[in-house]
């Protein structure tokens, strides 16, 4: 289950229970009760800490420990529970559930009930019933803060009345440094990224733009064969002869001589739509400028992972081509022999038409038919726009291995040291303390603006641009 889910389950929950009056009024004479109001702010905590959940943008475990404080006139001591799993904490809620139903009778679908929840409906949770106040009505209504602290450190925030130095609030709280713009969480900056970024995109263009013209040459390159006449011209049998005479005439493509699916097929389609929809994805993720500074450095690696899968997926289509133009001159009329046999004589198994080709004179036949075909069919534009297409492939795939070997890494230690310097801010922001994260940890301001600029610069152009073509 998504940590958010839970967290926002979290105080739907608790918040249906204080706004209970029975449950309210037990919990002053029932301590299991009580701790588990308890036990849910520490929850909460650990989702905010460790997960970083929201609900609707803001964090609420602070919003509901006030309550509970001010709800039982007394200093309440939160935890965050140290690697608390999200399973246990789930089972926390459905215990919850569970407890409330046995001993109140309170069904889970009430304390599921969604329903508005904001600061000021969390606050009205601390007010007693009125049949309760009257028996408490002597009581100074003093709002304290609650105290919240790490199991590590145990240093209690006495001045329950000192809001002012109480760091543990939802809005002034700091982004952990994940989230922060300033932090640059890997180990290098790689130079001319861009430059490399920009290389790649016209690289792969050109490698997916020649794929298209190829295709388009086996495709529409054809041989008009319009009566069994010419397969007698080349040497075919009787039988043969026979059982094309059933066909009205046949396009020859070129496609066919090196056994590469026509586009209007089933696979041709298929093939050509999803390398389309993966070259428009991965162009567009390429065009698009850095929207963090960290990306500015950075390729993600999604791209060229994507990149050789597509180079790797039209090199398995092309397969024939690449046989042929290293050196395996059988490539054609192997494929010949193939789609006539089966097509023409019906063999359904490769041995069938082995057995066929034993035949000297359909050897020799098919033989004939290749040096014809080779002779009117664009070979010549085939295997210029082949040797073109290679180069690029192979510089193409090599630019996008370069480029996952210079992209950075993140840096472990930075990482780790990060994470330690915001838990001791947020520990010491529990106890009431102010703590200062270590600044070397940030890139410096000025780059930050710079950076920020730029990226200003970049939307406001963008918006001009938009203006004058709606006007």
């Amino acid at each position: 289950m998504e940590p958010n889910k839970i967290y926002s389950d979290l105080i739907i929950n608790l918040s249906n229970a204080l706004k209970n009056d029975d449950l309210k009024q037990n919990s002053f004479k029932d301590p299991e009760l009580k701790k588990q109001y308890t036990l849910f702010v520490d929850n909460l905590l650990a989702l905010e800490i460790n997960h970083s959940c929201l609900y609707k943008d803001k964090k609420w475990s602070s919003n509901f420990g006030k309550t509970l404080v001010n709800l039982y006139k007394e200093k309440i001591k939160f935890i965050k529970p140290d690697n608390k799993k999200i399973e246990d904490i789930l089972s926390d809620l459905i215990f919850f559930q569970t407890f409330c139903f046995n001993n109140y009778k309170i069904e889970r679908e009430k304390l599921n009930d969604n329903h508005d929840i904001d600061e000021e409906i969390i606050k009205s949770y601390s007010i007693l019933p009125e049949g309760f106040i009257k028996t408490s009505n002597n009581e100074e209504n003093v709002y304290v803060e609650p105290e919240v602290v790490d199991k590590d450190v145990e240093q209690p925030n006495y001045d329950s009345n000192n809001n002012s130095s109480n760091a543990f609030n939802a809005s002034k709280v700091l982004l952990h440094p994940l989230q922060d713009q300033r932090f640059y969480p890997y180990n290098s900056k790689p130079k001319n990224t861009k430059l490399y970024k920009m290389i790649l995109m016209g690289l792969f263009s050109a490698f997916v733009i020649l794929y298209f013209i190829i295709t388009g040459i086996l495709n529409f390159s054809k041989y008009n064969i319009e009566s069994a006449d010419t397969f007698k011209e080349w040497g075919f049998n009787n039988e043969f002869i026979e059982k094309f005479s059933n066909f009205e005439g046949l396009n020859w493509p070129l496609s066919y001589s090196f056994s590469i699916p026509l586009i209007s097929s089933v696979m041709g389609v298929l093939s050509i739509l999803i390398i389309f929809l993966f070259s428009a994805y991965v162009a567009y993720l390429l065009i698009q400028p850095p929207r963090n500074y960290k990306d500015k450095y950075l390729v993600p690696w999604f791209i060229p992972i994507a990149i050789i899968f597509i180079v790797g997926m039209i090199t398995y289509n092309f397969i024939g081509l690449f046989q042929f133009y290293f050196g395996k001159s059988n490539v054609t009329s192997t494929s010949i022999a193939n789609i006539l046999g089966q097509s023409v004589m019906g063999f359904k198994t490769t041995e069938e038409i082995a057995n066929w080709l034993k035949d000297a004179s359909v050897s020799d036949a098919i033989n004939n038919m290749t040096n014809s075909l080779n002779s009117s069919l664009a070979y010549g534009a085939l295997k210029v726009m082949f040797w073109i297409f290679f180069t690029i492939e192979v510089l193409c795939g090599g630019m996008a291995i370069f480029v996952i070997v210079i992209n950075p890494r993140l840096d472990k230690n930075k990482l780790i040291k990060a994470n330690n310097e915001y838990n001791n801010y947020i520990n010491a922001a529990m106890q009431g303390k102010s703590y200062d994260i270590d600044k070397s940890l940030y890139e410096s301001d000025e780059e930050i603006s710079e950076f920020m600029n730029t990226i200003k610069n970049h939307k406001n152009k963008k918006n001009k641009n938009e203006d004058k073509d709606s006007e």
